[in-house]
């Protein structure tokens, strides 16, 4: 697997201009624990072998994440 180096770079602009706009964001990235995170979901069986796409498994725990953020963001 090759790193993508722009990861990192890309995720900071995307907070940057959800603040200045005040837009909320929710930070998939620093989710699934940051860099060096995709290659830990895929030794867990929720990546597929292109280390882009996920599995049924990591798309669930994605939608368990997301949900359980937009829950609590709103209170509960």
């Amino acid at each position: 697997m090759i790193e993508n180096i722009h990861v990192a770079m890309v995720n900071t602009a995307l907070r940057h201009l959800a603040f200045e706009n005040k837009l909320a964001i929710w930070d998939l990235y620093k989710a699934m624990g940051g860099k060096g995170s995709m290659k830990e979901w895929k030794k867990q069986g929720m990546v597929n072998n292109d280390y882009i796409h996920f599995l049924k498994s990591g798309y669930k725990l994605q939608g368990e994440l997301f949900s359980g953020a937009l829950m609590d963001f709103i209170g509960r």
